[in-house]
């Protein structure tokens, strides 16, 4: 985990993030490299499971957190429900690159 330094994300901010997303067993799923390159999104636009949006919303520009999360609905726009079953625990590895104004 690493403290950010710059403004608090809040619903509608379009950010830009890097992640990394493994089953609890550590197997990759889906992964935007750390220092490799980024993606740009709006928060609160239901792209990402409702549970990793609170997440962000919580976070600061250059900040990184990991969470642990357990079987959700993956509804969303942005869905991997094809990459892996939707009873698993997935960890999603964070950093908020940027507030895109």
């Amino acid at each position: 985990m690493e403290e950010g330094n710059g403004n608090k994300v809040k619903n509608g901010f379009k950010i830009s993030m890097q992640y990394t997303v493994t089953f609890i067993s550590g197997e990759n799923i889906h992964n935007i490299k750390h220092n490799d390159s980024n993606i740009e999104l709006i928060v609160g636009e239901n792209v990402l499971p409702k549970q990793l949006e609170n997440t962000i919303t919580d976070m600061i520009e250059g900040e990184r957190k990991i969470m642990i999360f357990p079987p959700i609905n993956h509804k969303t726009r942005y869905t991997l429900k094809e990459k892996f079953p939707l009873n698993s625990w997935l960890v999603f590895d964070i950093k908020i690159i940027s507030i895109i104004k």
